[in-house]
């Protein structure tokens, strides 16, 4: 998703709570990934077990900045090094190559008002894909999702 806002101590305080295992949400800034996450969506993101897949939208920094965009390609740079190729939904072009280490999480609900897209993350350790768009509540949601298991 273009750019998530505001900057700098923004991205560091998401950054830590990830990488310490819990998860964030916040309202998404931009419209590079029209049609499954405008601008002014909540996002919940989740910070990621496993490896990710092409079709997760995951979040990544590059500098200051935060992206939520989806992952098109993985590949190795010259050193061997595993990059990820992220595109909005809505561009035209792949963003520049994204180590693996510039990943911050994986983007498992999407808020539009009082709908939710429930996005199932693309990663080994979780379900097959889907994309849920619910007219229900948070909370009936969340009732209906605990009593549903992956294996």
């Amino acid at each position: 998703m273009s750019d998530l806002r505001p900057p700098n101590r923004f991205a560091d305080v998401t950054a830590d709570l990830l990488a310490r295992g819990y998860h964030v949400r916040f309202r998404a800034a931009g419209t590079s990934m029209r049609p499954s996450i405008d601008d002014g969506d909540h996002l919940t993101i989740a910070p990621i077990r496993g490896d990710l897949e092409p079709g997760a939208v995951a979040v990544y920094r590059s500098g200051d900045r935060l992206f939520a965009h989806r992952l098109i390609a993985v590949g190795r740079d010259a050193d061997g090094g595993r990059t990820l190729s992220f595109r909005g939904d809505a561009a035209v072009e792949c963003d520049p190559p994204v180590a693996a280490r510039q990943i911050l999480g994986i983007v498992i609900d999407v808020e539009r008002g009082s709908v939710l897209a429930a996005f199932v993350a693309r990663a080994r350790t979780a379900a097959l894909p889907v994309l849920r768009l619910r007219e229900r509540s948070r909370a009936t949601y969340l009732a209906v999702s605990r009593r549903l298991s992956f294996s």
